[in-house]
Order: structure tokens, then sequence, then C-alpha cells
């Protein structure tokens, strides 16, 4: 009796395991969770440009998009925060006349203060020697106007925030026509796609339940982009710009919102999304309205690739 008993419990076992395999297979192919999956690597096209070089150097690498001859040109900074903003920039400035520069290197806040990364378990030397070099670079450059932008939620303290900040501008504000720095985006408590996949598999689970939404309030992003404002306030051309009303509408924060997925992680956005930001953002910097189709050139200092676009490193 005890043997049958067992072979009845292994044949059960192993026709729900196959059956539940089957079911998250079918799944997984579905319309709605390959909408998920190419979510999660909804990243702007400069990734598989290979402009970033994460960590592993401090070598800048610049992107430019435009004419060579362009009497105008704008430039985009940051860390993958601020990079995360190119396919918004890329509708603004797909203009006649004008050229965009991207320099941008992942995890690397533009503070100029030292930085312990701890998902290297050491001080981001190259971070440090990397935003020295691209300021000076993009000084050179004299743009016409300097997109900064840089993850809300580092551990700087007041000073440092308002003090670092304020030694980057030091170096971009005398040469550059406006700067303008972008606030942070809000910080989910869960991962977006992850979220809307468990939500919508099988509504009966208690994860199901969940509505992928949060506050979009956070009472330290909150003080800093005041202290981004502190640091603008020292110079005539700075501007800070806060685009997270548009991001997370009435205060709440949404993974999903009109068939579009906003996250593609827990802080980044997904590049789709970002660009329907554009003309938002082009509101933001007073340009006109009128575009015409810009030429992609080959990475300044880079060789374009045909890889893949990768998921950028988490801050």
């Amino acid at each position: 009796m005890s043997l049958w008993a067992g072979l009845g419990l292994m044949v059960t076992v192993n026709v729900a395991c196959i059956s539940w395999l089957n079911a998250t297979a079918k799944w997984q192919d579905s319309p709605q969770q390959q909408l998920y999956r190419q979510a999660r690597v909804d990243a702007p096209v400069i990734y598989s440009m290979g402009c970033d070089d994460w960590y592993h150097s401090d070598r800048v690498r610049i992107c430019a998009f435009g004419s060579q001859d362009a009497q105008h040109t704008a430039a985009l900074m940051g860390d993958s925060i601020g990079a995360q903003w190119f396919p918004a920039l890329a509708e603004v400035f797909n203009r006649p006349g004008w050229r965009l520069m991207v320099l941008t290197k992942s995890s690397c806040p533009m503070v100029d203060e030292p930085y312990f990364y701890a998902r290297i378990g050491r001080e981001y030397v190259e971070c440090a020697n990397w935003r020295k070099q691209a300021l000076l670079r993009i000084a050179s450059i004299k743009p016409d106007i300097v997109m900064l932008g840089t993850v809300q939620s580092d551990n700087f303290s007041h000073s440092q925030w308002v003090q670092g900040t304020g030694r980057v501008l030091s170096v971009l504000s005398p040469d550059s026509g406006h700067v303008y720095l972008i606030r942070g985006t809000p910080h989910l408590p869960f991962d977006g796609p992850e979220c809307l996949s468990a939500r919508n598999w099988l509504p009966w689970l208690p994860v199901a339940k969940r509505r992928c939404e949060a506050p979009a309030s956070n009472p330290h992003d909150d003080d800093v982009y005041r202290w981004l404002q502190e640091a603008a306030n020292h110079f005539g051309n700075v501007t800070a710009i806060d685009m997270n009303p548009l991001i997370c509408p009435n205060g709440n924060c949404s993974a999903e919102r009109d068939g579009k997925v906003v996250f593609r992680d827990s802080q980044h956005l997904t590049a789709s999304f970002v660009q329907t930001l554009g003309p938002a953002l082009q509101a933001n910097l007073a340009l006109g309205s009128r575009t015409t189709p810009a030429t992609a050139s080959t990475p300044m200092g880079a060789e374009a690739t045909g890889r893949e676009a990768r998921q950028p490193p988490s801050q």
C-alpha cells in the first residue's frame, strides 16, 4: 500500500509540474508578457553604441547626433538617470542647425564629491576621473544648452549636494549658453515589469492584487531637488527642471499607464515612454516646435556596434 501510494503521489506531482511548466511557457509567449519582457530592455540606443563604459574605465566617449557643421550644440551629461532622457532630447534637437552630444557614465553622480559605490565595494575613482575630463570636454565645445541629470537617492549631505553640484556648474556655466538640471526619477519600491507580469498572470494569487503603484513624494528626494535649486541659484544661466509631475501624475507613480510601460525597473524609465515626453521637455527649454530629421554620426571616441541594447546597471 505504501509503494502504490508513493507511486501515485509521484505521478500526481509530475503531472502537476508538467502542467505548471506548460502554463508558464504559454504565458511567457503571450503578447502581454512579451510587452513586459521588452520593457526590461527598453533602454536608450546609446548603450548599444558603446558610449557608456560603466565602472570599467574612465575614458570619455561621446556619441554625436546631427551634422558636424551644425551652428548650435546641445550636450547631455549624467549617469544612467540622466542618460534615460536621451530619447526625449533626440526628439527636441531633431531640428535644423542643431547637434546633440551625449556623455554619460552609469552610476556616476554629477556631484563633485568622493563617492563610495557599494556595488563595487570601493570609492568610484573612475567616476571622478571621467567627470573631470567630461566637464572639460563640454566646456571646450561651448554648447548652447547642457542637460545635466543624476540619481537623487545618493547619500550625500546637504552641503555636499549644494557644493558638489556647484563645482560642476562652475565649470559648465561660463562656457555654456544655458544649463538645465533635470530632477531625478522617483524610486519605486518594486520592479515595474516584474510587478506587472506577476499581477496579470494568475489573478487569484495574492501578488496579483498589487496595484503596481507608489507615491511619488519622498522627503529625501524633495530635499535633494531643493538643494539642486539652491546650487542653481548661484548661476545666472542655470535652471532646475522637474518632469516628475508628468511621470507620476497627481503624485502617483504607476508602472504602466494607458497601455504603455513606464518603468523598466524600479527607477529607470522605458525609452519609449521618455520619447513621449519630448514635447513637454521642449516647452521647458523654450525652443521652437519645427523639426526635421537629423542624422546620427559615429560616436566620437567609440565604435558604433550592432549589439542589442544592454540594460544599464542600476544605481
